[in-house]
């Protein structure tokens, strides 16, 4: 809004108060308040009608609903109202990991090479929740549960082998998809390595033995899945050599030890990222951390792809989920509030509209 413009939304047609309306709730829902926390659909609603009855004194229009006959809310501003009631009823909603966050790690790991070395804990996170964030990866697909980071002693699958990823799950292709060995693409250089065939061995919905293919990305050549991948892998070999039964998640610790990545590693990672990311205080918004999980890469993967226009359908086959069960981990604010943004864009030509 400007100056100029209509701040008591007199003159202004009444699809722009109703966007305006729900602009305002998503911005509300999503932590933009004095304490800067989310606040609940309740409270919102009584927010929304506080300022209904202020802009009474002005006009005799309702800015929440599409016309004067109606008792519901118009259709953009429940669609919010509702997003947020049903997150609240979620059991535990876990934050989602986002590129911001991976972007502030890689940084991290960047500016302090002394501290951070190439098979440092930071390091190897930062490989695997930036390819975790095109594979969505679940826990016990790449890492250990808590407690359990000796490399010799893995989490085991119903066939008594490692469950999580290890060498021989991963497959190099070359430029025209020409298959290349692993010791011949740890000789080379990452930027040869043109796709790469993950071999999911363990899964929750029982598609053990599934290939999925991931190619470079191009247009964002610092989180990419292939560099992040193929980083990890020589990390692997550096630390492990051609073991084919230890886990790919490993790095070594500061005091030299070579260990598995656990769930007790990947949250405190995460949520020191998480606290400087959203400027939330490690004491204070104690809470607030514990959101960020191991999960969270899944939920951000997913959250990425809703954001992107993927349809349901895309995002439960991308992320290998049997049912819609992931439509669960969604939050519509940003997406519905991005939508909002370009209705109101669409309204600055109807007469009135400063």
């Amino acid at each position: 809004m400007k100056l100029t413009d209509d701040w008591l939304l007199e003159h202004a047609p009444i699809k722009r108060c109703n966007w305006q309306m729900a602009l305002y709730a998503a911005h509300l829902a999503t932590g933009s308040t004095l304490a800067c926390r989310a606040i609940k659909g309740g409270t919102i609603t009584k927010y929304l009608l506080d300022i209904a009855r202020f802009l009474a004194r002005f006009s005799d229009r309702d800015p929440r609903r599409e016309s004067p006959t109606d008792h519901k809310l118009a259709d953009c501003l429940n669609a919010v109202i509702a997003e947020v009631k049903r997150w609240e009823l979620m059991p535990i909603r876990r934050e989602p990991f986002t590129p911001i966050m991976w972007k502030h790690m890689d940084a991290v790991m960047t500016a302090h090479p002394d501290l951070h070395g190439p098979d440092s804990i930071l390091a190897a996170m930062v490989d695997w929740f930036g390819s975790g964030l095109y594979g969505g990866w679940r826990l016990t697909e790449w890492g250990q549960p808590a407690g359990n980071a000796d490399v010799t002693t893995p989490h085991l699958d119903f066939k008594g082998e490692t469950r999580a990823f290890c060498l021989p799950d991963l497959e190099f292709r070359l430029d025209g998809n020409r298959r290349i060995s692993q010791q011949h693409a740890y000789a080379g250089k990452a930027d040869r390595i043109e796709r790469i065939h993950v071999t999911f061995r363990t899964q929750k919905n029982g598609d053990n033995g599934e290939v999925r293919v991931f190619t470079r990305n191009k247009a964002n050549t610092r989180l990419c899945f292939v560099k992040c991948v193929f980083s990890l892998f020589q990390r692997f070999v550096r630390l492990m050599g051609w073991n084919t039964t230890a886990p790919l998640g490993i790095a070594r610790g500061a005091t030299g030890v070579i260990s598995s990545i656990t769930a007790t590693d990947i949250e405190r990672e995460m949520r020191a990222a998480a606290a400087v990311v959203y400027d939330l205080d490690p004491v204070k918004h104690k809470y607030a951390l514990s959101k960020w999980s191991a999960h969270s890469l899944r939920v951000g993967a997913c959250v990425i792809l809703h954001s992107q226009r993927f349809s349901a359908t895309q995002i439960q086959f991308l992320l290998r989920w049997r049912s819609m069960a992931f439509m669960m981990y969604l939050r519509n604010l940003a997406f519905l509030a991005g939508q909002q943004n370009e209705a109101v864009a669409d309204t600055a030509t109807m007469p009135n509209f400063i």
